[in-house]
């Protein structure tokens, strides 16, 4: 038996969080621990004992926890460590078929624990293996050391492009026009995009840019091919209005292929490797489904459009509470100012500032219905509006990703941050 399964197997249980945290500075490499990821660990379970333990590997990897409500189901971010009990891996109400069929799942660690007396993990990593990829299994409290190593130890993520989500607060903000314009922007600035339709329904978005439907790569030659073609190729298919690459739904279809999560991030996970994803979202929906918050929580960044009126400001405020910790949300105003605030105002009824504020362009209308949206784009108000929105997004996902790199912390530091202080009581669930 090798070392690391030995660790996995026979770690000591530690009764104390300091102890824990000596055991993992004695054989942490001399350059400090790191966790890899901007993401957080992800945490799915109720026994006690399990939201000890991960709180303990949270605290002492240097990396965030989030923890699952109960009765809810994860909203497993880009670059998150999911951790679950093996009773949730195998409860088929809170963790259905369906919830895993429509789920991507995690890019990072998924980790299946186990406790003596509970559910067999090896038979619940079975079923997640059967949507997601193939899941660790570590028994607890024993197996905490190995789980801390897993953490910190996973690799950072390959080198890929970040992903920019477009979301209206409601209906007829300008998602797609939005989504459009930003992704000129980055071409202009000498980056790789492509747009992406992710919009049940929506077809031949080239049309917004090029005037009538082209000829291309869709969703639906993707579906039907017996395999995903490459990014590259991908990319070099689809339509590609104005040096713009493009990849939406047939005009001659309704789109259907977009209700697969599975297919839809796959593609577009791919595609991240070879071009900077900008996808359209369109408006928040009346009803959160899985499928709606798998979209958000894909992406590197939220871009979210916010218009000046009461609704729209509700809806921003409950977005921004919603997804704020999952990813990177970058608030935009858009719109005439129907309600008399100042961005001021907004950022105190959001709980978050505006980045930028796109101006109300009269003519947008008519340049969309007449494919020459991309036009619009270098009147100079909107110019300087684009270049602060690409800024922002830029700024955020690197400001997530430096919060997730690993930081060498000394052993008082460490001891620090997880002193009984901040523990939770003894009594406490």
């Amino acid at each position: 038996m090798d070392t690391d399964s030995r660790r996995h197997i026979a770690d000591p249980e530690v009764s104390e969080a300091e102890d824990f945290v000596r055991e993992l500075i004695d054989r942490a490499p001399s350059d400090g621990l790191s966790n890899g990821a901007s993401g957080a660990l992800l945490a799915w379970g109720d026994r006690r004992s399990f939201l000890r333990v991960t709180e303990d590997v949270a605290r002492a990897v240097g990396t965030g926890l989030r923890r699952v409500p109960e009765n809810g189901r994860p909203i497993i971010g880009p670059r998150d460590a999911l951790v679950m009990e093996a009773e949730q891996a195998e409860d088929p109400v809170r963790c259905p078929d369906a919830y895993l069929r429509s789920t991507p799942g995690p890019r990072g660690p998924a980790i299946v624990c186990g406790f003596a007396g509970g559910s067999d993990p090896w038979a619940a990593a079975r079923r997640l293996a059967a949507f997601w990829h193939q899941p660790d299994v570590v028994i607890l409290p024993q197996g905490r050391g190995w789980l801390a190593d897993r953490i910190a130890g996973s690799p950072g993520a390959e080198h890929t492009h970040p992903t920019i989500g477009v979301l209206g607060v409601c209906g007829g903000v300008g998602t797609t026009t939005t989504a459009l314009w930003v992704a000129s922007r980055l071409l202009e600035d000498g980056k790789p995009p492509i747009v992406v339709d992710a919009v049940p329904g929506s077809t031949a978005l080239e049309s917004c840019v090029a005037g009538e439907p082209m000829s291309g790569l869709r969703w639906e030659d993707i579906a039907r091919l017996p395999y995903r073609p490459e990014a590259a190729h991908i990319v070099s298919a689809v339509p590609a209005p104005h040096g713009l690459p493009i990849l939406s739904s047939d005009p001659d279809t309704t789109g259907q292929i977009q209700d697969s999560g599975t297919t839809l991030w796959a593609t577009i996970d791919a595609l991240s490797h070879e071009a900077m994803p900008v996808v359209d979202l369109g408006a928040i929906p009346l009803t959160w489904s899985t499928m709606n918050s798998t979209s958000v929580a894909r992406c590197s960044a939220l871009l979210l459009l916010v218009p000046f009126t009461l609704r729209g400001l509700c809806q921003a405020r409950a977005a921004c509470h919603r997804w704020d910790g999952v990813l990177s949300v970058v608030p935009v105003g858009t719109g005439p100012r129907w309600c008399d605030v100042s961005d001021q105002d907004v950022a105190q009824a959001i709980g978050m500032p505006l980045a930028a504020t796109i101006p109300h362009v009269v003519p947008v209308h008519d340049s969309y219905e007449a494919g020459r949206v991309l036009d619009i784009v270098y009147k100079r108000p909107l110019r300087r509006a684009l270049g602060e929105i690409v800024d922002a997004v830029g700024a955020a996902v690197e400001s997530r990703a430096g919060r997730g790199r690993g930081r060498g912390y000394s052993a008082g530091q460490q001891f620090a941050r997880i002193s009984p202080q901040h523990r939770r009581p003894a009594g406490e669930s």
